[in-house]
């Protein structure tokens, strides 16, 4: 029975981590693009860079938050006072923003393909995420063990599906690596940090012992680099004219065929709502227990404040926002990977069973 509980929550926790990843920029090609396949043949030195960080991040955190969960009711109260100041300031934005984004997305998503006006479609997913939100927790984890494999299996479908169709070579030979690949690599792992952090700590009751940590962040990282190495392959076949576009995918799927058009379509819908729900969840929980508001006021509060933001538009808030707040994230990463490191850490370690 503990076998199972065991294995449940591992892929419970490796299905939260990947779902609040693969967010629109994700699914949609951009961020594997910009982050990753523009330093042509080191795109893969990076994907293997930011991988080994992701493993060392996420266990790390896992570790410190089974430590600390039955110790404080706040993440940030293992910081000092001046680090704690400046991570919650950044977690309010960076949550509230990242839903706001996805919001945008959606809207901009169900007026391409149903042609519904984006504020419309927009309010419509508005009061889909307030119920679930109300619904709590539950709706949160069981959605992602249903979006996260339909969203993997969906992405090295559309690779696999291309390459039997291709004659190309998978690798082409290229003459220079700019080295501009390893900041990249880390910044793509910084501006992902301060979401995950609040995600987990919110749902820490699955992390019930060392090896749940350990399975957790090994089968979400190992997918992840796994999804992230087809999406690269897939844009370097098709660089040249997706260099320049918003959706990538979208253009590369319909190369491909109708059937992996409709794929990649459902995949960023499902890649939107899965980082919308997790950054949402995370932020209302914390408002929750910060402002003393009636838990329905704080979820019509974030809602409607990300469907106002979102009239902003997708792109937009996307270019100004995340690189504004994501290289920040770094100084967390690192002070978490300090605090596990260090040794209060390791002696208050000892003494759990």
């Amino acid at each position: 029975m503990g076998g199972i509980i065991l294995i449940n929550n591992s892929l419970k926790v490796a299905a939260l981590f990947i779902s609040a990843v693969i967010g629109a920029g994700f699914a949609s090609g951009k961020e594997i693009l910009t982050f990753f396949s523009q330093y042509d043949k080191a795109s893969i030195y990076g994907l293997g860079l930011s991988g080994i960080v992701f493993f060392a991040f996420i266990y790390c955190l896992f570790r410190i938050i089974y430590l600390y969960k039955e110790k404080t009711d706040s993440f940030c109260d293992i910081f000092p006072a001046g680090v704690r100041v400046f991570y919650n300031i950044l977690s309010y934005i960076l949550l509230f923003s990242m839903y706001s984004v996805m919001i945008a997305g959606l809207s901009s998503w169900g007026n391409i393909l149903f042609g519904i006006k984006k504020s419309l479609f927009g309010l419509i997913c508005t009061m889909i995420f307030i119920v679930l939100f109300v619904l709590g927790k539950n709706a949160l984890i069981n959605s992602s063990l249903i979006t996260t494999p339909v969203m993997c299996t969906g992405i090295i479908f559309t690779g696999i599906y291309y390459l039997l169709l291709s004659d190309k070579a998978v690798f082409n030979p290229f003459e220079k690596i700019s080295h501009m690949w390893i900041i990249s690599s880390l910044s793509y792992v910084s501006y992902n940090s301060i979401p995950l952090i609040a995600l987990f700590w919110e749902t820490k009751e699955l992390f019930t012992s060392k090896e749940i940590c350990f399975k957790g962040a090994l089968f979400g990282c190992m997918s992840l680099s796994a999804i992230s190495m087809v999406l690269d392959f897939l844009i370097k076949e098709f660089f040249v004219k997706v260099k320049v576009m918003d959706i990538p995918m979208l253009y590369i799927s319909e190369r491909i065929g109708t059937f992996a058009h409709i794929i990649s379509e459902v995949i960023l819908m499902l890649a939107m709502v899965s980082t919308a729900l997790s950054s949402g969840f995370s932020l209302i929980n914390i408002l929750k227990r910060k402002s003393g508001l009636k838990p329905f006021a704080v979820i019509l509060t974030v809602c409607m404040g990300g469907f106002i933001m979102s009239v902003f538009g997708f792109s937009n808030l996307v270019e100004y926002i995340y690189p504004l707040l994501g290289y920040a994230g770094f100084v967390i990463i690192i002070y978490i990977i300090w605090i596990f490191l260090s040794k209060h850490s390791i002696k208050y370690d000892k003494n759990i069973k």
